[in-house]
């Protein structure tokens, strides 16, 4: 039983050294930088991919807001010159009407001054 509990702690020593021994040398040919690098590559590549993803959809969101903005912007001049149209034809019927009362006014008072 004892020599048996020895063989499991040799090889889980051995086990250990090997390990240890694999890190050692991974570290001395770069393998383990190399995989560090490739894990960090994969994932800030996927982070900046959706953040350019992200980016790309506001800037077409952005590209809609403007277009409607200028269609609204649009539709307010178009508006705001019709109604200028408007009013100036009023003012104008408005101006001719009070000229008539006035020509009116003339008349009467000339007429009742010559009673």
């Amino acid at each position: 039983m004892e020599k048996n509990k020895n063989d499991i702690n040799q090889n889980d020593t051995i086990k250990a050294i090997a390990e240890s021994l694999n890190q050692f040398a991974g570290s001395l040919t770069g393998k383990n930088l190399e995989n560090k690098l490739i894990e960090y590559s994969e994932v800030y590549g996927e982070i900046i991919l959706y953040l350019y993803n992200q980016l790309e959809n506001q800037k077409r969101e952005i590209k809609h807001l403007k277009k409607e903005l200028y269609r609204i912007e649009s539709l307010l001049n178009q508006n705001s010159n019709h109604s200028t149209t408007k009013n100036y034809k009023k003012d104008k019927y408005l101006y001719i009407f009070n000229i008539i009362l006035f020509i009116i006014n003339i008349i009467l008072m000339f007429l009742l001054l010559t009673k």
